[in-house]
């Protein structure tokens, strides 16, 4: 969640000093991170499923810790977007801005 916090700041600093070059590339970068996020989602999923498979409940327990720490990331991400203005409602679409 540093990385977050970190991404925040240098939209922030850039808006705030008008550099929007500058609050572009971070804005490329915090939404890139957003699809890491994701990706990391689906192999969990994929994760679960062959732990699943397998019977395996020591896995899915190791599983599921993290599972919920990628959660509090994806939540703490979403709200930072939302408190950025990051993606906009345009005719009923979220559009990205970056």
């Amino acid at each position: 969640m540093e990385t977050i916090q970190m991404l925040r700041k240098r939209i922030v600093d850039a808006r705030a000093a008008g550099d929007s070059d500058f609050e572009q590339t971070a804005l490329v970068m915090f939404v890139a991170f957003g699809y890491r996020l994701e990706d990391a989602l689906r192999k969990y999923a994929d994760k679960i499923v062959d732990a699943a498979c397998c019977n395996n409940a020591q896995r899915l327990r190791e599983l599921h810790e993290g599972l919920c720490a990628l959660r509090n990331c994806l939540e703490a991400w979403k709200l930072v977007a939302e408190e950025l203005g990051v993606f906009l409602k345009k005719g009923g679409n979220n559009d990205a801005q970056a």
